[in-house]
This record gives C-alpha cells, structure tokens and sequence, in this order.
C-alpha cells in the first residue's frame, strides 16, 4: 500500500512581501562586500535589515526582501549600499 505524503503551505502573518529570502552570503554578493563587512554593518547600523524569524533555515540567518530594499533605498540603491557606507566611515 502506497502512502501519499501531502505537504502544507504555510502563510505567515505579518510577512507581507518578505520573498524572496536572502541569507548573510546573498547580501555580501549583492552588495560586493565581504561577511566580515556585512557583520560590522550589522552590528553597527540601527537600520539594518532585521533577522526574518520563524523561518527555519538550518543554521542560516535570513533576511526579508521588504528589509533588504528598504535599507538599500536609504542608501541609494542596491550597488549603492557599500559606496554610501563606506562615505560614512562605515567600513
């Protein structure tokens, strides 16, 4: 007897238009910086995009698309984010 595995779509509340995710390595590439980088900025930017929680990824940290632009937004751009940062002293 075949047994037919049936899976759920999940719709989290509250996500709006957060897909698609990136993780630390998809913003580094994005953004032509390095992680260690990506971490300082991440330490030291208020605005940073926040970590998507509830998504169970492994042992990866993800971020919402929503996040992700609007941080880039408020610094010119998504080829624009390293440029600003690094004008402001933040390398």
């Amino acid at each position: 007897m075949k047994t037919e595995t049936k899976f759920a779509t999940v719709q989290f509340k509250g996500t709006g238009n957060m897909w698609p995710l990136y993780t630390k390595t998809d913003l580094a590439k994005r953004w032509n910086v390095s992680l260690a980088r990506l971490n300082n900025w991440e330490k030291r930017h208020d605005d940073f995009p926040p970590r998507v929680e509830g998504v169970i990824a492994g042992d990866l940290t993800v971020y919402g698309n929503v996040d992700v632009q609007q941080y880039e937004r408020a610094r010119g751009g998504s080829g624009s984010v390293a440029t600003h940062n690094a004008a402001a002293g933040n390398r």
